[in-house]
């Protein structure tokens, strides 16, 4: 009786996503997007948030089903929940994709998630101008179902600080931080 669900689809061609959609029944809203072609939401172009910082970004998080202590996503999350203005579990990779996509999220990361509930999402987040990388900050391979994704490239520089810090295993922030 949650009703955040979506469909999505999406069309992958040697490694490329090529099309994407998601559509939120619920809501009626229809997200699309051609590779360099941008993205829209309901037919009318959306762009990403331009939220600069941790400090001022609503963010998402994927768990996976069997999520321990010491998942990625938990260590980051808990990392996140001290950083960010505030972090969300909704329970759909599609539309947390197609949110940062239309600037509602500035960042989401998963180390868990199927190629099926993100293809159209990463293209989505791509053509509306925000960035995402693998957690290591290279170039996103779709199979391996973990990603980073933000809203513009200073926050995902921030993003990905945080998650290696997490990752890392460290109690005490580097100076700067």
């Amino acid at each position: 009786r949650v009703p955040h669900y979506a469909v999505s689809l999406a069309l992958e061609h040697q490694g490329k996503v090529l099309v994407g959609a998601v559509f939120d029944p619920n809501a009626d809203e229809c997200f699309m997007a051609a590779r360099g072609r941008g993205a829209t939401l309901n037919g009318q172009p959306m762009a990403v948030s331009q939220a600069a910082t941790l400090s001022e970004s609503l963010a998402a998080v994927g768990f996976p089903y069997d999520v321990t202590r010491e998942s990625p996503d938990m260590r980051v999350f808990l990392e996140a929940a001290m950083k960010c203005q505030a972090v969300r579990r909704t329970g759909s990779a599609a539309l947390n994709l197609a949110y940062l996509a239309a600037g509602r999220f500035d960042v989401y990361w998963s180390f868990s998630t199927h190629v099926w509930d993100m293809a159209a999402g990463v293209l989505l987040v791509s053509e509306a101008g925000g960035v995402v990388t693998d957690p290591d900050g290279g170039p996103l391979e779709l199979d391996t179902g973990r990603f980073l994704a933000a809203a513009t490239p200073e926050l995902h520089t921030e993003l990905l600080d945080m998650v290696r810090f997490a990752l890392s295993g460290s109690r005490t922030q580097p100076a700067g931080h």
